[in-house]
C-alpha cells in the first residue's frame, strides 16, 4: 500500500507537506514530553491555554499559512539544503556572542528552564514561536499590503514587512521581561539582539526557506539556554 502524502494545505506540495509534517509531529512530542515532566513552563508563557488545543491550532494555521505565504517567495523548504549550513552557522555565531555578553554583564540566575527540563522545553516551544512571531504576523501584514499595493511594488517592499515583522518579539520581551535590575545599556543590547536575531531569521526565510529558519532558532536555544543555560549556574554563580 502506497502512501499519500499528508494534504495540509492545497498549496503545500508533497515535500512541503512531509516536511510540515515532521516539524509538528516533532513539537508535538517534545510538548508533550516537556508537559509530563512539568506543566508548569508552558503556562509560563500561555497561561491556562491548553497546550494540546494551541498545539492543534497553531499546527493547522501554520500549515495554511505557509501555503499562503508561498506566493511572496517564501518557501517551506527549498530544492537545496544550504540554508541549513547558513542557518547552523549564523545561530552559533548568536550564541558565542550572547554567552561572550553574560561574561561581562551577567544576566539574572534563574532566566532558564533548568536542565535536563530544558531538552524538551526549548525545542517545542520553538515550534510555537515561530508560528506566533513570525508566520501569523508575516502574512497578515503581506495579505494588508497586498491589497494597499500592486504586486511589483509588493515585491519590492517586502524587506520592510519582514523588519516590522522583526520587532515584534523584541518589544514584545521587552514589555513583559522585569529588566530592573540591569542597566539601561544591557537592556537596550537584550531588544537589539533579539531583533538582529528575528531579522536574521526572516532574512533565512526570505533567501532560502521556513526550515532553515526555525532551524537558526533550535540550535541558538540549544546552545544559549540548553547548554549555556546549564554551564553558566556553575561558571557565573
Amino acid at each position: 500500500m502506497i502512501m499519500s502524502a499528508p494534504n495540509l494545505s492545497k498549496h503545500l506540495d508533497r515535500k512541503e507537506g512531509w516536511c510540515y509534517l515532521g516539524v509538528v509531529l516533532s513539537a508535538g512530542i517534545l510538548t508533550a514530553i516537556s508537559e509530563r515532566l512539568d506543566p508548569s513552563l508552558m503556562q509560563m508563557y500561555f497561561g491556562q491555554v491548553p497546550t494540546y488545543l494551541l498545539w492543534v491550532v497553531l499546527a493547522m494555521l501554520g500549515g495554511l499559512l505557509l501555503g499562503y505565504l508561498k506566493q511572496y517567495q517564501l518557501s517551506l523548504v527549498s530544492r537545496h539544503y544550504k540554508g541549513l549550513v547558513v542557518a547552523v552557522a549564523l545561530a552559533g555565531l548568536f550564541g558565542l556572542i550572547i554567552v561572550g555578553v553574560e561574561h561581562l554583564a551577567p544576566l539574572s540566575r534563574n532566566i532558564n528552564v533548568p536542565f535536563p527540563h530544558s531538552l524538551a522545553f526549548y525545542p517545542a516551544i520553538t515550534f510555537y514561536v515561530e508560528i506566533i512571531f513570525h508566520i501569523i504576523p508575516l502574512a497578515l501584514l503581506l495579505f494588508l499590503a497586498r491589497k494597499l499595493l500592486d504586486q511589483p511594488k509588493l515585491t519590492d517592499k517586502i524587506w520592510i514587512v519582514l523588519f516590522i515583522v522583526a520587532l515584534l518579539e523584541p518589544l514584545f520581551q521587552t514589555i513583559v521581561s522585569d529588566n530592573s535590575e540591569y542597566s539601561t545599556a544591557l537592556t537596550a543590547y537584550i531588544a537589539l539582539h533579539i531583533f538582529l536575531i528575528n531579522l536574521t531569521q526572516l532574512f533565512l526565510f526570505r533567501k532560502y526557506d521556513f526550515l532553515s529558519m526555525i532551524l537558526f532558532r533550535l540550535v541558538y536555544y540549544l546552545i544559549w539556554h540548553v547548554l549555556w543555560g546549564h554551564l553558566r549556574l556553575e561558571i557565573l554563580f
